[in-house]
């Protein structure tokens, strides 16, 4: 069994925040713990970034297993400070999770990744308990699209577009999943995150 999954109770909720290339979710994992205060929140860190720095942004199998191999060390991390806590109201927020890795990995790599941490689809699944689905600016708002705040970004709109859809594909197989599109502005955006948190937090 994965070292960072578990099958007892849990005090506290796992919650992804997973989205498209400028969906507003680095704005959006900043203001949540501003704007709710009496929540505990611990972070789970996006893995790709860390090693895309690490690998000079060279794509591949070998920068695939460095993901994955941190995205379980991350994973571990956060979770052990939230087994921690003694406040009722804590969350680990987590930076995208396993299933964006099936946007950049072929099937086969994808299944060779898990299969070789004695993993299935179920126990990826199993890992969190919601995911909040940000679209991408791309999608309906693409004179707010832009690349500039993030280097590893490299996107134009039509391709952050095409990922965003890819990626809300893969998180689609987790029965707890909400969207936030671009109806609203950021502002807009921000408080639907923090609604859908609240909502979660009493299930």
């Amino acid at each position: 069994m994965p070292i960072a999954w578990c099958a007892c109770k849990r005090p506290f909720k796992r919650i992804v925040l997973a989205g498209g290339p400028c969906a507003g979710k680095s704005t959006a994992l900043l203001e949540v713990p501003k704007r709710l205060p009496s929540f505990t929140f611990f972070l789970k860190p996006e893995a790709a970034s860390t090693c895309l720095k690490e690998t000079g942004g060279k794509f591949g199998k070998v920068l695939q297993d460095k993901i994955f191999k941190k995205e379980l060390e991350l994973e571990a991390e956060a979770l052990e400070k939230a087994r921690k806590s003694d406040n009722p109201r804590t969350v680990v927020l987590y930076d995208r999770g396993f299933l964006d890795q099936t946007v950049y990995a072929s099937q086969e790599q994808y299944a060779a990744l898990i299969n070789g941490r004695n993993m299935t689809e179920q126990d990826v699944i199993d890992r969190y308990d919601h995911v909040i689905y940000m679209h991408s600016a791309a999608r309906g708002a693409a004179e707010h699209y832009s690349n500039k705040s993030n280097t590893n970004r490299t996107e134009n709109v039509d391709r952050a577009a095409h990922i965003c859809r890819k990626t809300e594909k893969a998180w689609s197989v987790h029965p707890n999943v909400v969207v936030v599109d671009n109806s609203t502005d950021m502002k807009g955006k921000i408080d639907k995150v923090v609604g859908h948190i609240i909502e979660m937090m009493g299930k």
